[in-house]
C-alpha cells in the first residue's frame, strides 16, 4: 500500500481510501469541483450555516420541552392510573372470593347488558331506516300529489 494511501486511511479511516481519488485532485480540478458544487447550491455561506445550527439548537431545545411535558404529565396521571389499577387488582379479588351462585348473576346480568345493548342498536336501525324510507316515501310521492292535484283542479 503506497504511503500516502496509508496516512489518508490513518487519518480519515476507511473513508480515506475512498477519498483518495479526490485528495490527489489538482488545484484546478479542486476548482471545477468547488464551482460546480457552487452551481448546485450545494455549498452554503457562514450566515447559513449560523441558521441551521441555530435551527438545530431550537429543535433540541423543543424535543427537550417534549419530554420535559411527558414527564409533567406523567406525574400528574400516575396516581390516577394507579389508582384504577388498584382498584382492578382489588375487583379481581373480590370476583374471585364470590360464591359460585354469585358469579352466575353477574354473569346474567352481563349477558342481558350485552344482548339488550345489541337489540337497543337494532331499533334504532329499524327507526332509522323507516325514517329514510317516509322521506323516500314523501320524496317519491311528491311528484304524483301534484299531478294529481292538477288532475283533480282541471275537471
Amino acid at each position: 500500500m503506497p504511503k500516502k494511501t496509508r496516512v489518508e486511511m490513518e487519518l480519515f479511516g476507511k473513508t480515506g481510501y475512498q477519498l483518495h481519488g479526490m485528495l490527489n485532485l489538482s488545484a484546478e480540478a479542486m476548482k471545477q469541483v468547488e464551482d460546480r458544487a457552487r452551481a448546485m447550491g450545494l455549498i452554503i455561506n457562514d450566515e447559513a450555516a449560523q441558521k441551521s445550527a441555530s435551527f438545530n439548537r431550537q429543535l433540541k431545545d423543543m424535543e427537550q420541552t417534549g419530554k420535559r411535558l411527558a414527564i409533567m404529565i406523567g406525574q400528574e396521571l400516575l396516581p390516577v392510573v394507579m389508582e384504577y389499577a388498584q382498584g382492578a387488582i382489588n375487583l379481581t379479588k373480590t370476583y374471585s372470593e364470590l360464591a359460585t351462585e354469585q358469579k352466575e348473576a353477574i354473569s346474567g346480568l352481563l349477558k342481558f347488558g350485552l344482548e339488550a345493548s345489541i337489540a337497543i342498536t337494532a331499533i334504532q336501525s329499524i327507526t332509522s331506516a323507516l325514517k329514510f324510507m317516509r322521506l323516500a316515501t314523501i320524496a317519491a310521492a311528491g311528484p304524483l300529489a301534484c299531478i294529481g292535484n292538477r288532475y283533480r283542479l282541471s275537471r
